[in-house]
């Protein structure tokens, strides 16, 4: 994100307060003086800010965290937050709630003091000393968290043709027709911005007590016509007696890719390099190590070998986060620690569960990146920290997965021919256990990594400690235990005069709020968020300052590129502009013609940067700001290093043509849940000369085990087929968004699973608020513009980890890897 800097002596530039870095990261910055100001960028998007005074009291540097317990605060919460025993509030003390009038007026600094630059800040936490090197807590002064950002690099692409059954809109719309399970269609899931999952090159660095290849011999010329492959001596087999290796040999660090190493010993290439991907990086470069003789004639006779166990990087160089410095108000001490707390008692096992994987003195540590993230090459999962990497491929894999691996390989060979399939799919599992060459590997050419050092995770631990107050033995439950189920909901008592039931008995009760009520008492919305209730807010017309309107896109942006989708069939799509499409859209339509949509437009670029205005606008008119908007300050990813592979949560825009609610239709988007909190906001719904609106269907989270059974029994109704078989051979009916629960569904998902759900007809000017874990799908019964974007609220980070966690076993059912660790949740909560 780039904002242009204004200059001081501009009297009519808006104002934004750099606040705090990142709630669980350590402030690497020398501290400003007193005289110094924040450094300010210009924001529109978020309004007018009050004028106050910021001649802080930097003495104070601790915040009340309970009786007896103190917090250290960030170097720029010190600048930020006026941290007096007057405005410090112990956490014993009931908070009071921040009203709507100053979630909706940032702060604003007094210009009357000199200004210290964000470049001068950011400039300053750059280096690897500063983030490595720096000074340890004491037992009574905790350092905040460190940032944890990790490195990633991608599986090895294995093509193979399809053979089971997988997403298609085709699956229905016959459904009196009998159609064979092991039917051949490819895969629609639900389209995302998936971040790329490549290997940035990596800057060289050398090692303590390594000699690094030269630049001459073997490492650098090309690859010599013989093909035959030689096995190398190992590192035992070159030692003298005392284990040394002997004076004749010495040990280098590989600092190029492997496609630099003479072809005799391409067998010993990693699958990156073998793949020649664009984009990709070496898994072993600045890793492995070779035993080359000594001399002029340098020769690699040993090896592969990798280095002890250090807590020094082996591959690269940390990088220190750059955080975020724009958010919607300054913070509270309440703002801070609150946030902190509940994290640090999600993240504490984890943590602990880490520091138990760094007891083994075999494990290595790999540096990591913080712009690029380190997935398992099989499941798709982010890692945490500890993984298993491969010595003959270079592949990752979680320990999950590694477990599972294990256990299919019976003991005493590497890897059986005949894999039992339970309820994981062969050609997956046959994928975990595929390396180079066409060989296979298994758990022996597997070593112990760890991309985070056991000196991070100890003052982590000490930190959770610190803000928990509980006792050091907590442990994750077993991984293949699942989350808890939700757990049933009741509305308040006292909000029970904002609930509205629609006609009929074929919708629970939800909250309708106007927007002026719910900003009112932001408590509110606290409470119906954790029990895990959508909410209609009305009234949002006003809040709007642009026409979100059809003739407004066709002036704007009238030659802008996007592309059109069926929305009853995914597969049929067509290049357009924005022009030919809106010409399209605002046509009478009939019942004959295609069904077509702008979905997640833009695709790909940021609506920040594609749409500046849009996006200010769609900002500002935001309930509840310190949640929803990308700079909420209770808004988790809002804190997420800028430098970083920063989820892409919108907003983006849904453009949709009318249609039919009924049997062989598929809606405007089909059932699926959202990998976030989610807000909503319909701007726009005409049919024909009428205003229309847009039909919601949304499950409560306890109602989705109930929901998934129907689907499956839909299913294997519709293949007459066992729906044992079809829970073994197909992937979560939710999670593939491949179905749309069309009217006469619904009857029977009521009459005989007693699952309502909530139904909803939005108009324009009306926000849902879905929370995570939330299935939900649209159906525009007139030509409808929404707009959305995704956010994590402190109540839901439970909910998203349940989800990513779903992702992660279907993952296990198919061929490869469909659904990305978009949220990166783990990263995102360090």
């Amino acid at each position: 994100m780039v904002n242009k800097k204004p200059t001081p002596t501009d009297p009519n530039h808006n104002i934004t307060i750099h606040t705090p870095a990142h709630n669980l990261t350590k402030w690497t910055n020398k501290m400003a003086s007193p005289h110094h100001l924040i450094s300010t960028t210009p924001t529109s998007e978020i309004g007018n800010y009050q004028e106050t005074d910021l001649r802080h009291r930097l003495e104070d540097t601790f915040t009340s965290i309970g009786p007896g317990g103190m917090l250290e605060l960030l170097e720029n919460e010190k600048i930020l937050y006026q941290a007096s025993p007057q405005s410090i509030l112990p956490l014993d003390q009931p908070a009071t709630t921040t009203t709507a009038t100053s979630q909706h007026q940032p702060y604003q600094p007094n210009l009357s003091h000199s200004m210290i630059s964000s470049s001068e800040l950011s400039n300053q936490t750059d280096t690897h000393s500063q983030l490595i090197n720096s000074s340890q807590p004491s037992a009574d002064q905790p350092e905040l968290f460190e940032n944890l950002s990790v490195d990633h690099h991608p599986p090895p692409q294995v093509q193979r043709k399809l053979t089971t059954i997988e997403n298609t809109h085709e699956n229905q719309q016959i459904p009196n027709q009998k159609r064979p399970i092991d039917d051949v269609y490819n895969p629609q899931p639900r389209k995302a911005s998936v971040p790329k999952n490549t290997r940035a090159k990596k800057p060289k660095q050398n090692p303590k007590n390594i000699s690094l290849i030269s630049s001459t011999g073997q490492s650098t010329g090309k690859a010599c016509k013989s093909t035959a492959q030689e096995e190398l001596q190992t590192f035992e087999e070159l030692c003298d007696l005392d284990g040394n290796l002997q004076s004749d040999y010495v040990l280098e660090l590989q600092t190029r890719k492997c496609t630099t190493l003479p072809a005799h010993l391409r067998h010993y290439r990693c699958s990156p390099c073998v793949g020649k991907q664009t984009g990709i990086i070496c898994s072993f470069m600045l890793i492995r190590q070779w035993i080359w003789t000594r001399g002029s004639q340098k020769k690699i006779v040993g090896g592969p070998t990798f280095p002890p166990s250090t807590t020094q990087p082996s591959q690269l160089s940390y990088q220190a986060p750059k955080f975020p410095t724009e958010f919607n108000r300054l913070p509270t001490s309440q703002d801070l620690v609150e946030l902190r707390r509940s994290l640090a008692t999600i993240l504490l096992p984890a943590v602990e569960n880490e520091l138990a994987w760094l007891e083994d003195p075999q494990v290595k540590f790999i540096g990591r990146r913080i712009d690029l993230v380190t997935k398992c090459d099989y499941c798709s999962a982010t890692l945490f920290g500890a993984a298993w990497l491969c010595s003959q491929c270079g592949a990752e894999a979680c320990t999950r997965c590694f477990e599972l691996m294990a256990e299919q390989i019976q003991i005493g060979q590497e890897v059986t021919k005949d894999l039992p399939q339970k309820n994981i799919h062969i050609h997956w599992l046959q994928r975990l256990t595929s390396c180079t060459q066409k060989v296979t590997h298994g758990p022996s050419t597997h070593v112990k990594i760890s991309h985070i050092t056991d000196r991070e995770l100890d003052t982590l631990r000490g930190q959770m400690l610190t803000l928990t107050s509980v006792e050091s033995n907590h442990t994750l439950p077993p991984s293949t235990s699942p989350l808890e189920d939700p757990v049933p909901y009741s509305v308040p008592a006292d909000l029970e005069r904002f609930l509205y039931q629609p006609e009929g008995d074929h919708s629970e009760s939800y909250i309708k709020i106007d927007v002026n009520d719910l900003e009112a008492d932001p408590s509110i919305f606290d409470r119906l968020w954790s029990a895990g209730l959508m909410i209609l807010v009305t009234g949002m017309s006003h809040r709007l300052r642009k026409d979100w309107t059809p003739g407004y896109f066709m002036k704007e942006y009238p030659d802008a590129e996007c592309q059109m989708i069926e929305s009853n069939n995914a597969q049929d799509s067509c290049p357009t502009t924005v022009k030919e499409f809106f010409d399209k859209f605002t046509k009478e339509s009939s019942d004959d013609q295609s069904v077509w949509k702008l979905r997640d437009w833009p695709p790909e670029a940021d609506f920040q940067s594609q749409f500046p205005d849009l996006f200010h606008d769609f900002e500002q008119a935001l309930p509840i700001p310190d949640i929803t908007t990308r700079f909420g300050i209770r808004n988790v990813a809002g804190h997420f290093p800028t430098n970083a592979n920063v989820p892409d949560l919108g907003p983006k825009m849904y453009i949709a043509m009318k249609n039919s609610d009924q049997a062989g239709s598929y809606g405007s988007t089909v059932l699926h849940m959202d990998v976030a909190d989610a807000v909503n906001i319909q701007t726009y719904a005409k049919l024909g000369d009428s205003e229309g609106c847009a039909l919601w269907h949304l499950y409560h989270a306890k109602d989705s085990q109930a929901l998934r059974e129907f689907l499956y029994q839909h299913q294997a109704d519709l293949y007459k087929t066992p729906v044992e078989e079809v829970k073994r051979r197909l992937d979560d009916p939710i999670h593939t968004t491949r179905i749309y629960i069309n009217a006469e569904m619904r009857k029977t998902l009521r009459e005989k699973y007693g699952v309502k759900g909530w139904e909803v007809k939005q108009k324009p000017g009306e926000a849902v608020f879905i929370p995570a874990y939330t299935a939900h799908q649209v159906c525009n019964l007139a030509n409808c513009i929404k707009v959305a974007a995704d956010f994590v609220s402190p109540h839901s980070i439970e909910r998203c980890i349940k989800l990513t966690e779903e992702y992660r076993v279907q993952n296990h059912e198919r061929r490869k890897p469909w659904r990305e660790d978009l949220l990166q949740i783990n990263q995102m909560l360090l």
